[in-house]
């Protein structure tokens, strides 16, 4: 356990700049440019939802930043594969270190922003702290759900590409994209299948309340959250355990023939 916080924290002194200045250049992003928005332009929308607009642009621009993150992470180690396949770590050590660090601060970024971000438009939706609080946490667990899924889908995406790297080269990129876009189409369409509903649609759980609980005074702005299936997050969860294990091992495998 003590190496696996050792590779965090090595994570944590190599790209610590980096994670500064996303901070910073998030609050600035909510902060100064709406002022200076106000300042200099007419704004025939209130000040709010620009406000709520670039704290979602934050989040999505914090969110491929995450992503690259990794990646950089993943290609500064594989160019120094000796060290990194004869470490006494473990494949899964190494780069869960990696994607737990993202996504760790990623959780802390996330909640952060949007607590600051919901807090100045909190008059606007009418909402109490408490409110902004829940909103935040809600909003939070869908972010961060997604990031876990965009984490691993790179560590997929990156495997394959170094083993198409094996076989064709430079021209790598061009079959790695349409196979790895071929595969998303192909998951989407089995998400859309009766024989998907019938296997995980069970457990169902609406979320309702917590719809109603966040909807704005503004009648002109609606929140939807839907519902979701127990059974169908836990495929989700064990899926993502698996590619997860499968691509690590696979990475392993394509970098100690390079």
């Amino acid at each position: 356990m003590k190496s696996f916080f050792a590779l965090m924290q090595k994570e944590w002194t190599v790209y610590r700049v980096q994670i500064f200045v996303m901070f910073v250049l998030s609050l600035l992003l909510m902060f100064v440019v709406p002022y200076l928005i106000d300042k200099n332009m007419e704004m025939t929308i209130p000040p709010e939802q620009v406000v709520f607009s670039l704290m979602l642009l934050g989040l999505v621009l914090a969110t491929m930043g995450v992503v690259m993150q990794l990646m950089m992470s993943l290609k500064a180690d594989v160019r120094r594969k000796e060290m990194w396949l004869h470490s006494p770590q473990s494949i899964y050590q190494l780069v869960g270190a990696k994607m737990l660090f993202n996504w760790c601060v990623s959780a802390v970024f996330t909640l952060t922003v949007l607590l600051i971000g919901l807090s100045l438009v909190s008059t606007y939706f009418g909402w109490s702290m408490a409110q902004v609080v829940v909103a935040s946490i809600a909003m939070s667990v869908i972010v961060l759900g997604w990031q876990i899924f965009l984490l691993v889908f790179i560590q997929i995406f990156y495997s394959l590409y170094l083993q198409m790297q094996c076989y064709i080269g430079r021209f790598a990129i061009a079959v790695t994209v349409p196979l790895v876009a071929l595969m998303l189409f192909i998951m989407a369409k089995f998400e859309e299948s009766a024989l998907f509903q019938v296997l995980f649609h069970h457990g169902y759980v609406s979320l309702e309340p917590l719809e109603r609980y966040l909807q704005p005074t503004d009648d002109s702005m609606f929140i939807l959250i839907g519902s979701m299936y127990i059974v169908q997050e836990l495929f989700y969860i064990c899926l993502l355990i698996a590619c997860f294990l499968v691509s690590a091992k696979w990475l392993e495998k394509v970098v100690s023939r390079s």
